[in-house]
């Protein structure tokens, strides 16, 4: 009888309190992954949200916390509206740019797969343009073809692709197909004596689409003068001392174009922030003369690779 009396008194009593906790600890453990999905699609809505400040684009998406479904975000709706505002980005957009991609017979096979993983990049920076460009593919080989294509070539909006056959596409019949001017064409090449000093969105610029770790010398310049073409180079330095070449890979090009164009009229020193925002930080040696900052092309050769410019 005793031993009855005092196992019931050693026996802890548990308030309700504790009971709510101790429920909520299993309910926890029981429910963790679907508990800290429903929190990550809650963070990615609210991402949603905060970029479609205006009450059209809210309106055409139509996307609020209703359309978590059984904790699954209508995914393929958001891609779809992404989809249609750059669409419509391009519609009244007027800019174009030629990336030149005939020089396959210089670059070796993992060159061209760094040259399509330059070209994604370009894609990729495009989409975020407010306005984004129209970008032509000149005279793609096969095998950088093959690339983009698995990289998603067929699906991306804005970007025509104009195939290498056995002979080269004549530049003036490609120029006649697609209504460009050639008088308004730019071949950007750092070998140039000429230096661009602005870019007006009626103009149309070349990139030269080669990686070739800076083996051969005026590839682009010489592509320009047998195509017929004004060019130029980018006011690099201007601002900016390298202390080998002011050589830049197609995209880092790209980039700076994009960057030019969307900060044109917000800023008065916008060739220099371009510049210093574009180009990887790791390139600087933090050494300042006459206004300039000095790079270094000593390390990371992949990014400042190719003979495209500057």
């Amino acid at each position: 009888m005793e031993s009855n009396i005092s196992s019931e008194l050693v026996q802890p009593v548990i308030s309700k309190k504790q009971l709510k906790k101790l429920k909520r600890e299993e309910h926890w453990v029981k429910n963790q992954d679907s508990i800290k999905e429903k929190w990550k699609l809650k963070k990615k809505l609210q991402k949603v949200n905060r970029k479609n400040k205006k009450k059209d684009t809210a309106k055409d998406t139509n996307i609020d916390f209703k359309s978590l479904q059984n904790g699954v975000l209508n995914k393929k709706a958001l891609k779809l509206s992404r989809i249609e505002e750059f669409k419509l980005k391009l519609e009244n957009s007027k800019q174009q740019i030629i990336i030149d991609c005939d020089f396959n017979s210089y670059m070796q096979n993992k060159e061209v797969q760094s040259l399509c993983g330059q070209i994604v990049r370009c894609h990729s920076v495009n989409k975020s343009l407010t306005i984004p460009f129209h970008i032509f593919l000149y005279n793609v080989s096969a095998m950088l073809h093959d690339q983009l294509m698995k990289a998603g070539l067929e699906f991306w909006q804005g970007v025509t692709c104009i195939l290498k056959d056995d002979k080269q596409i004549d530049f003036d019949m490609f120029l006649a197909q697609y209504k460009i001017q050639k008088e308004k064409i730019i071949y950007l090449t750092g070998d140039s004596s000429n230096e661009i000093c602005n870019i007006t969105e009626d103009q149309i610029l070349v990139i030269g689409g080669i990686v070739d770790r800076n083996r051969h010398k005026g590839l682009t310049l010489t592509k320009a003068d047998e195509l017929g073409l004004n060019h130029a180079r980018l006011p690099i330095g201007d601002y900016i001392n390298l202390k080998v070449s002011k050589i830049l890979a197609t995209n880092h090009v790209f980039e700076i174009i994009g960057f030019y164009q969307e900060n044109k009229y917000k800023t008065e020193d916008v060739w220099k922030e371009s510049f210093l925002s574009i180009i990887p930080k790791r390139k600087f040696n933090n050494t300042i003369e006459t206004n300039k900052i000095s790079l270094s092309d000593e390390e990371d050769e992949i990014l400042l690779l190719s003979n495209t410019n500057t």
